[in-house]
C-alpha cells in the first residue's frame, strides 16, 4: 500500500478517535464482546503472569481489558497504530490502564519488524481486518510471524453473512430506529448507531469492491437529512443531530468487508479457526463473529 492511502486513513482514524463518545456498539465493543473476550483471553493464556500481548489499535475498552493480564513485571502489552495522536486521543478515555502498556508507531502491514519473530502470545484487535484493503492474507501471514509456537490471534472480525439485510430505502430504516426509541428499546444515541450500521452493511450490495461505506447512500442520506430538518417531531431530530455530529462526520470512511465463508477461507490458510463467539447484545451480532484463531502448527 502507498503512503497517500495511509496519510488519508490516518486522518479518517483520528476523526473516529474524536467522536469515540458519540458511538454506540457495535461500532465499539459492547459488554458482551468484552466478555467473549475475556473468555478467549482465559482459555489462551491459561493463567501466564508474564503474557506478551500486542494489541492492533487503541480501542479503549481492550486496553482496559488487558490491563487485567498485563499487571506483573515481565508482562507487555505493545498498542500499535499508525499515529501517537490516535493512540494518545484514546488513552484519554481509558479508565484503567496498564503500567506494562506502551505504544508502536506502525502501520498493521509492517509491525512485525517491531517485534522478535515468534514472541507474542496473542495478537489480539477489534474490526481491525476490514481497515487493511485487500490486504488480507499480508495481514494474516505478519500477525502468523509474530506469534509463538502456541500463539493465537483473537478478533471480533466484520463480515456479511446471510442475515445481512438489503436496503432500499434508508427512510424506513430510520424511521424504525425511532420507533424503537420511542418505544425505550434504544436509546437516541443507540438508534442513531442502529440506523448507522443496518445501511452501512447493506452498503455492501451496492458496489463490486467488497467495500462498506455510507457515500453509497450519500444522495439518500442528504434527503433525508433536509426532510427531517423540518421534522417537528424532537425525537426525530435528536437521532438525526446524533447521527450528523457523529457518523454524518465518517461518510468518507470506506472499509473492505467480505462474505463470511470467503474470510474464513482466507483465516484458515493461515490459522486453526478454534472458537467462534457471538454476543447478544446489539444488531448485526451475526455479521460481528468474535474469533480464536490458533497457530498452525
Amino acid at each position: 500500500m502507498d503512503n497517500q492511502y495511509f496519510d488519508e486513513s490516518r486522518q479518517k482514524w483520528q476523526r473516529m478517535a474524536d467522536l469515540w463518545n458519540e458511538f454506540t456498539p457495535p461500532g465499539r465493543p459492547s459488554e458482551d464482546d468484552i466478555a467473549n473476550y475475556r473468555k478467549l483471553l482465559d482459555v489462551v493464556l491459561n493463567g501466564s503472569k508474564c503474557p506478551k500481548i500486542v494489541m492492533m489499535g487503541s480501542t479503549p475498552e481492550l486496553r482496559e481489558l488487558l490491563s487485567d493480564y498485563c499487571e506483573s513485571e515481565g508482562s507487555e502489552l505493545a498498542c500499535v497504530d499508525m499515529t501517537e495522536d490516535m493512540y494518545e486521543s484514546m488513552t484519554l478515555l481509558v479508565q484503567k490502564r496498564s503500567e506494562n502498556e506502551r505504544f508502536v508507531r506502525s502501520n498493521w502491514l509492517e509491525m512485525a519488524k517491531h517485534f522478535e519473530t515468534g514472541s507474542i502470545d496473542v495478537v489480539i484487535g477489534d474490526y481491525v481486518v476490514g481497515n487493511i484493503g485487500e490486504k488480507r492474507d499480508e495481514l494474516y501471514r505478519e500477525i502468523n510471524s509474530m506469534l509463538k509456537k502456541d500463539g493465537c490471534f483473537i478478533t471480533r472480525n466484520a463480515c456479511i453473512d446471510q442475515s445481512t439485510l438489503v436496503v432500499t430505502d434508508i427512510s424506513k430504516i430510520f424511521d424504525d430506529c425511532v420507533e424503537k426509541a420511542r418505544a425505550g428499546q434504544l436509546t437516541a444515541k443507540e438508534a442513531s448507531n442502529f440506523f448507522v450500521q443496518q445501511i452501512n452493511f447493506s452498503s455492501w450490495y451496492q458496489n463490486k469492491k467488497n467495500e462498506i461505506s455510507l457515500s453509497y447512500y450519500a444522495d439518500q442520506l442528504d434527503d433525508l437529512e433536509k426532510k427531517e430538518a423540518n421534522s417537528e417531531d424532537p425525537l426525530r431530530k435528536e437521532i438525526m443531530a446524533i447521527y450528523l455530529n457523529s457518523w454524518g462526520k465518517m461518510t468518507d470512511k470506506v472499509w473492505h468487508f467480505t462474505k463470511r465463508e470467503t474470510e474464513e477461507s482466507f483465516m484458515k490458510k493461515h490459522f486453526e479457526i478454534a472458537e467462534t463467539l457471538y454476543s447478544n447484545d446489539y444488531n448485526i451480532v451475526r455479521e460481528s463473529p468474535i474469533y480464536l484463531l490458533r497457530k498452525k502448527s
